[in-house]
């Protein structure tokens, strides 16, 4: 008996039924079907996961960035204009003239208006620029700005149109290749670069810039009238479940008063936007978009006995909002399978337990009771033997 304790080395005895290891059932393999066909669903859901990205894990975080980019005031970025709300005639140019100054200093107007010693941009007629609306490389903006835009209210608007060189006192026109429209750029880098000014001043008489205005009397009366100016731009907003597109757009308009002796200012805050894409399909990859999104207006109204009637500011605030979001990697959609088939195969093998636990052992009991020996049982389908 001692010897036989110590006996490592013997065969194990495996048990046959049928010529076969195990005992199989219809329900066995209904499960089995079943659970090979939910595996291979949800494979395909979790590989449509990392090729359709629809479901990011996102969030979101202020931060002051050294450098969030650079926003050009034209139909590319910040496209924007102005209308007067009452009954939008152009004829008002004769009484006002609009002018932007990028980089504002306070001292930049008089009591006539925007001193000629500086740079500054016209605003004049608007026309629809088709051939920069179909510009390719700005194709998706560009879109949502021809199905955003009421062409009748734009056509009677003010956009840039020149830009005045105070050192060579020379007038560019935006069609013309030398021009550059004004920008806002942002970050501690940039800081003095923030700030672009608009100004609507009483008009200048100006053989150059073929200005024809009407007296100042007239023009004094019409400010005494109720009468605005309306300010346009194309907001942004981030849909971060969007892929392709995570950019959405709007038409947000701002309105100004005509007062005759205070001075009403719109401070114009926009929150840049930078968003940060993992796309990696093995690795990690990052795509960084930047974008911008109109945040509040501060209207603010102090005495004045300057030519400006009204005005607005453009400043983009000192921090961006950082978007982050992260997709499914291929190692993720790997691991994601196999736990999913660990859980299917292991509540399948649980669920046949129950049904075939009984079953299984009465076959095998009724059988091994028809036998009571060794020789006898190997005429039966129940064979012990060594492997």
């Amino acid at each position: 008996m001692f010897l036989k304790k110590c006996d490592f080395l013997s065969e194990k005895l495996t048990l046959y039924y049928n010529g076969k290891k195990s005992h199989s059932s219809i329900i066995g393999g209904l499960l089995t079907i079943l659970s090979y066909t939910l595996i291979f669903a949800f494979s395909i859901y979790f590989s449509l996961d990392l090729l359709l990205k629809k479901n990011p894990i996102a969030y979101f975080y202020y931060r002051v960035v050294e450098d969030a980019g650079k926003y050009v005031l034209d139909s590319s970025s910040m496209f924007h204009y102005f209308y007067f709300q009452y009954n939008q005639s152009l004829e008002y140019q004769k009484y006002f003239q609009i002018i932007g100054l990028p980089n504002v200093i306070t001292n930049q107007y008089n009591q006539d208006g925007i001193k000629e010693n500086y740079d500054h941009y016209i605003y004049e007629k608007c026309t629809v620029d088709m051939n920069n609306l179909n510009n390719k490389k700005n194709y998706k903006q560009n879109k949502n700005i021809k199905k955003l835009l009421n062409y009748t209210q734009y056509n009677l608007s003010f956009c840039i149109s020149k830009f005045y060189n105070s050192t060579t006192k020379e007038t560019i026109s935006y069609n013309d290749k030398n021009f550059i429209f004004p920008s806002l750029e942002h970050g501690m880098s940039n800081i003095n670069r923030t700030y672009y000014g608009v100004f609507m001043q009483k008009c200048q008489n100006s053989s150059s810039n073929n200005y024809s205005c009407a007296s100042q009397e007239d023009i004094d009366e019409l400010i005494t009238k109720e009468y605005y100016l309306s300010f346009v731009i194309i907001n942004h907003e981030i849909d971060v479940k969007n892929y392709n597109e995570p950019f959405l757009y709007s038409l947000n308009t701002i309105t100004s008063t005509f007062v005759n002796d205070q001075f009403t200012t719109n401070h114009l805050n926009f929150q840049p936007y930078i968003l940060i894409t993992h796309n990696g399909i093995m690795f990690d990859n990052k795509k960084y978009d930047y974008s911008f999104f109109f945040e509040q207006s501060e209207k603010l109204t102090y005495d004045t006995d300057t030519g400006i009637v009204s005005s607005f500011y453009f400043w983009m605030q000192n921090k961006a909002e950082i978007y982050e979001r992260n997709y499914k990697k291929l190692p993720d959609i790997f691991a994601d399978i196999g736990g999913l088939m660990k859980v299917v195969i292991s509540v399948s093998t649980w669920i046949n337990y129950i049904f075939m636990k009984f079953t299984t052992y009465y076959d095998i009991n009724n059988v091994l009771n028809m036998y009571t020996n060794l020789k006898e049982s190997k005429k039966s389908n129940i064979i012990f033997r060594f492997i």
